[in-house]
């Protein structure tokens, strides 16, 4: 039988064949339940998800397995059950794919479905496979490996090699996802080579499972994998191999083979093979050779020529990369990228050897291991340039005089940078192993759960193990040497951990990989994530393996109410879950020390600071005063000022046109709905029922109330007022508006921004007046509604701003720190739609530093930038001039709106910065000017600093909000947290040089 040439159309054919078949099994698409079902049968299949061997003819023929094809190339492997070309045909997962004969193009990339479009879904889900067989003996092919004929190797190395010199000839790609075209030649096959490392983890997992007594060394082969290992497991074998069954031992012996091949010696010298195919213009030929020269006839790694062999592995590695481009050959780039893997796995193997005698050598191999990430792209070529300024170790680089013991030494606080730095490189490679592939472990997780390890099996397989090692050692030193030494539940490399928001808690503690998206928070609780949720509930404490960015919402709102926060690594979450349901006690200092312990183990001290919270707890009273509700007409935004706030609309209107009359270019025209327009719709009577709206709500918490003197149930309130707060805002959604809204609102519309209601898109913000208080920064609670243009869409947009602050999130916050959260007066504010390029906040001081003097910026691409979590691209800001770059962004989607309303996410890559360094002078600038002009302007209560929202339109500044950066004053000042930092003379010198012990304090000259 004879098919169209085109792929799409062989597949479409055979899946209507197959439909007619009974028993076929296709479906138009199934759940996770019916895909897990069907890996679990293809395991116990000796075809696993094949269907039968055909040939494949050049001219789209299809024969059977004993017809090949005639006069014209062929290629023999198996065809897939319908149920599998189904589910890629439908739902976009590709399970037991077969390279041979797939298109290049659709290889690369899913066209046809939309949120994966150019994002190279197809290869991604291969190479977790491909993670899936080495984890779980075969995974879908457990018994289909002996399915003979099915997957010919040879030429899906040919394929392989063809697919990869097609991929090495994108520039594109190259410049701009170089991580991911650097894992496709790893894990695609075109050479004969084996993934020494991926294969002795996977071998040393699959022992430890069926012999137990393994896990010990299974736990060292994974985390610190070194040369010595190998007699471990010989001493393993002699001990343990009359228990062991014959499969065990063949497993034993095949992971002591591959052992030996990834410490063996010969490693530099194969790298001669390199040689040949290089030509000799080429700069990076003549650094092979003179490292081949340098280290590759040396008996033994450990001796002097090790640090000098990881120096230049890393000089070669980074070179490659940035070779590659000026490099017409793809085959040429092909070589060079399999040379940089096989330099990539020496220096894994040498950083693990590698055990540095002296701070110097600890820093330098910061160093050196931060380059080399950089040339095999968990960081991007720009993050170095801009980083390595901080990591370098200058000559000379502080002389001692003549008193003081010789050698060089460096200040105590760049030696805190520098292991900061060391910590934020490890962070970020780790953000971008998860940015490239998280969409499809998700997906994969849903019907297999061992992709979860996916993730964490790319970072113990690459330098960044070695990263995160060294990040644990160094902050082991820090915290030697200042005294600031976290107390963690005596987990491994604790002193990693790194607090954000300083405060104390006491609570069960609850570990969560993964967040249900209905997941429900306690606020007696203290939460352990990957990552936090901008919507998150009240929490007594979070520790996230993300910090996000230090100004999103959840992370103001946590700073403002003293609720400790801390950023921690991803194996002290595993090491934590050990301690899941258990009573414990939280505290994050203001330097950021962290304890957390047993609640059994407090001292008197610390039962003491919440006895004095009880006593002294004190909930904010809303004024209400001041409210003037009389106002009932729409207001231009031109015309109000800050002390406004609290009277006729919330401070997110006043403020803005404060900031409007300040800088008149930078803020666009605006329309405010009043608290008054709100409370006038609120005094209708309600559907069916004989009273108000506004009524209803004051009659709940009156009832909750009464309820609460009779000795009621919290718990039994809280559900009684959510359950009519649900009703209310229901109503609420369904209001009419009064006679002549619709007529003011299009006339003050036209007025106001010079075109009809409906052909303008526009922004419709909550702006309540329990927001922004001095104590209580009410941050992201309530709705915001996106980039509106339709006249009916805007007008039911303001009903949901309006219902929004009564939403279950928004009372919890509230209700725990108001008293009197019924109170609560919505106004709106309306704005056009600012199609920005790149927007975030800046606070105007150092968040991190709490140094008046720094700004801390945090930037995304596209508009709503780094409010609500993201992984933002982040600086400090210096007065002279000068800046740290403290993390690049890791959101792989941002936000585009459309000029007739609406909006959708598109990808970005990560190797161009947000903001280029004109950006940043002008946004120092800006600042400087915010806080020169605020403070002392009437109706802005405090002299700073400020949290402002702002975003950049081609190369002009526009200003979205502006409030008061709100931190809680008694977490900062308590005395107890205050006792956790230690005082140290800020001009402490370190020795670099000698021999080093944690304890020694003769390294430290006062």
């Amino acid at each position: 039988m004879i098919f169209n040439k085109k792929p799409g159309f062989i597949l479409s054919i055979i899946i209507l064949i197959m439909f007619f078949f009974p028993g076929s099994g296709v479906s138009l698409s199934m759940d996770s339940e019916q895909i897990k079902e069907m890996i679990q049968a293809f395991k116990q299949d000796p075809r696993g998800p094949f269907r039968s061997i055909h040939w494949f003819c050049e001219d789209g023929t299809i024969n059977p397995a004993r017809q090949p094809c005639v006069d014209q190339k062929g290629n023999q492997h198996a065809l897939h059950k319908a149920r599998v070309i189904n589910l890629a045909k439908t739902q976009g997962i590709y399970l037991g794919q077969i390279l041979t004969g797939t298109s290049f193009n659709d290889f690369l990339d899913l066209p046809d479905f939309i949120d994966a479009q150019g994002q190279n879904s197809r290869l991604k889900q291969f190479i977790i496979e491909q993670y899936l067989q080495a984890a779980d003996d075969g995974w879908i092919f457990h018994r289909a490996r002996y399915y003979r004929g099915a997957i010919q190797m040879e030429d899906e190395e040919e394929w392989g090699l063809g697919f990869l010199k097609f991929l090495a000839g994108k520039n594109d790609l190259i410049k701009s996802r170089f991580f991911l075209v650097r894992q496709a030649v790893k894990e695609i096959p075109h050479r004969a080579s084996e993934k020494q490392w991926e294969i002795i983890r996977a071998k040393s997992k699959i022992l430890a499972e069926i012999y137990m007594p393994f896990e010990p060394l299974r736990v060292k082969l994974h985390g610190r994998p070194q040369a010595r290992d190998i007699e471990k497991i010989r001493e393993f074998n002699i001990e343990h191999k009359s228990k062991m069954s014959g499969r065990s031992l063949n497993i034993l012996e095949e992971l002591l083979t591959e052992l030996k091949k990834a410490f063996s010696l010969s490693h530099i010298n194969n790298l001669k093979s390199y040689i040949p195919v290089l030509h000799d213009s080429l700069p990076v030929k003549t650094q092979l050779n003179e490292f081949i020269t340098a280290f590759g006839n040396k008996k033994g790694s450990l001796d002097e020529n090790l640090v000098p062999q990881c120096r230049a592995a890393a000089d070669l590695l980074l070179n490659i990369r940035k070779a590659l481009l000026n490099i017409k050959s793809s085959g040429t780039r092909l070589k060079l990228m399999d040379l940089s893997h096989d330099l990539e796995s020496i220096l894994f193997r040498d950083a693990a050897q590698w055990q540095p005698k002296n701070l110097g050598d600890f820093l330098e191999k910061n160093y050196i291991l931060a380059k080399a990430l950089a040339g095999t792209g968990f960081i991007e070529l720009w993050e170095w340039e801009t980083i390595k300024q901080y990591l370098e170790i200058k000559e000379n680089y502080e002389q001692p005089d003549e008193t003081e013991k010789s050698g060089n030494r460096i200040s105590f606080q760049d030696l805190i940078k520098k292991t900061d730095y060391c910590r934020r490189i490890s962070e970020w490679g780790t953000g971008m192993v998860k940015a490239v592939y998280s969409r499809e472990v998700e997906m994969f997780s849903k019907f297999e759960p061992l992709a979860q390890g996916f993730i964490d099996d790319r970072i113990r397989s690459s330098l960044l193990l070695a990263m995160g090692e060294l990040a644990g050692q160094l902050a082991d030193i820090t915290a030697e040497l200042s005294g600031i030494s976290n107390q963690v539940m005596n987990i491994k490399d604790q002193n990693s951990i790194q607090g954000l928001n300083p405060g104390f808690a006491l609570g069960e503690l609850e570990v969560l990989r993964d967040l249900d998206k209905d997941m429900v928070f306690s606020d007696k609780k203290i939460y352990v994530l990957s990552h936090v949720p901008a919507d998150i509930q009240p929490v007594a404490g979070i520790a996230s393996v993300s910090e996000g960015n230090l100004v999103s919402h959840v992370q103001l709102l946590a700073r403002s109410l003293g609720i400790p926060n801390a950023v921690i690594a991803p194996s002290h979450l595993e090491a934590l879950k050990l301690f899941s349901g258990q009573n414990v006690f939280y505290a994050v200092s203001p330097r950021g020390k962290v304890v957390m312990k047993p609640g059994s183990q407090m001292s008197l001290q610390e039962i003491e600071l919440f006895q004095k919270r009880e006593r002294g707890t004190q909930k904010i009273m809303v004024p209400v005063h001041r409210l003037n509700l009389d106002n009932t007409s729409l207001i231009s935004l031109k015309e109000l000022r800050a002390y406004d706030s609290g009277v006729v609309c919330g401070p997110k209107a006043a403020n803005l046109g404060q900031l409007k009359s300040l800088f008149p270019e930078n803020v666009a025209d605006g329309l405010v709905i009043p608290f008054g327009v709100f409370k006038k719709h609120m005094d209708q009577a309600m559907p069916n029922i004989n009273i108000t709206y506004w009524q209803f709500l004051q009659d709940i918490f009156s009832k909750a109330e009464a309820d609460r003197q009779t000795g009621k149930p919290e718990q039994d309130i809280d559900e009684y007022i959510l359950k009519n707060l649900a009703v209310f805002r229901d109503s609420i959604s369904r209001i009419p508006f009064l006679p002549g809204f619709k007529q003011e609102l299009s006339k003050r519309f036209i007025q106001e921004f010079g075109v009809k209601l409906g052909n303008l898109a526009v922004f419709i913000r909550s702006d309540t007046n329990m927001e922004d208080l001095k104590e209580f920064t009410g941050s992201g609670l309530n709705k915001t509604v996106f980039n509106v243009m339709n006249e009916k869409k805007i007008q039911q947009g303001i009903r949901e701003v309006w219902a929004s602050p009564f939403m279950e999130r928004g009372y919890r916050w509230r209700q725990k720190f108001l008293l009197n959260p019924e109170n609560v007066y919505p106004s709106i504010l309306i704005l056009p739609t600012i199609n920005v390029d790149k927007s975030g906040v800046l606070i105007t001081t150092g968040v991190s530093t709490r140094n008046p003097d720094h700004i801390t910026l945090a930037f995304s691409k596209g508009p709503g930038g780094a409010v609500e979590g993201q992984a933002a691209e982040t600086y400090l800001l210096k007065a002279d001039g000068s800046s740290d770059f403290l993390s690049p962004s890791r959101e792989p989607k941002y936000n585009v709106l459309f000029k007739k309303g609406g909006g959708k996410k598109e990808y970005r890559n990560f190797n161009e910065r947000i903001l280029v360094p004109d950006e940043l002078e002008k946004l120092l600038a800006f600042a400087s000017e915010i806080k020169a002009k605020l403070p002392g302007t009437p109706g802005i209560e405090t002299n700073g600093p400020f949290d402002v929202e702002l975003g950049f339109l081609k190369e002009k500044i526009w200003l979205f909000q502006v409030r008061p950066f709100v931190e809680n004053k008694s977490a900062s000042a308590s005395a107890y947290l205050q006792s956790l930092d230690p005082k140290y003379p800020e001009n402490i010198n370190i020795l670099l040089d000698g021999e080093y012990k944690i304890s020694d304090n003769i390294m430290i000259n006062q």
